[in-house]
């Protein structure tokens, strides 16, 4: 379940949180600066992630338009974890989704010692795919948009508007995180 909060929201009710501990006015706080903002989502993604049983909740279905046969990844995902992906043919109108199974290792990925399936792996900073029935070809691979879903650090959207897609649990921490970075902003400037 998403609350489906946009981000000036998710600000608004940090600040208030923040000014109940503080026991002022939301509108005596600092504003939050972006840095701020980075730093809490990514301990908050980090801390998430650290447990198989949260790191679900960070997971995130994105599309990806590969290229003869590979992409760079998408911002935020936590390769590491890579082998809790899917890569899948959203397109695909049969009954049976086409998905792709992981390899983790580039030998076994050109390999493929299963050919009725498409495969697909991670190096560095790039998803590689093959199609069933083919072999991996930099030079003819696949040129289709695909949809990948991995655990991914929350990010940080650029306009205040942008709806953060995230579970509750996942909010509502960004939320208190980001009323601790407040608060804690507030106490150094208050010491100084």
């Amino acid at each position: 379940m998403s609350l489906g909060i946009s981000l000036q929201a998710l600000v608004d009710r940090a600040m208030s949180l923040a000014s109940v501990n503080l026991n002022t006015d939301p509108q005596a706080l600092s504003m939050v600066t972006e840095d701020v903002l980075i730093n809490v989502f990514q301990d908050v993604g980090i801390a998430l992630a650290a447990s198989r049983d949260t790191r679900k909740l960070l997971r995130v279905s994105q599309n990806v338009i590969f290229a003869n046969g590979s992409v760079t990844l998408p911002v935020g995902i936590l390769t590491q974890y890579a082998n809790e992906g899917t890569l899948q043919d959203a397109t695909d109108s049969t009954t049976i989704v086409k998905r792709y199974s992981y390899e983790p290792e580039w030998a076994e990925f050109i390999r493929q010692w299963d050919q009725r399936i498409g495969y697909w792996t991670v190096q560095q900073y790039t998803i590689y795919v093959t199609e069933p029935n083919a072999t991996y070809d930099p030079t003819t691979g696949l040129s289709e948009t695909r949809l990948f879903t991995c655990p991914t650090i929350p990010q940080v959207p650029a306009v205040a508007g942008t709806i953060i897609n995230y579970p509750d649990e996942v909010v509502t921490r960004l939320i208190i995180g980001t009323a601790n970075a407040i608060v804690g902003q507030s106490q150094v400037k208050v010491a100084a």
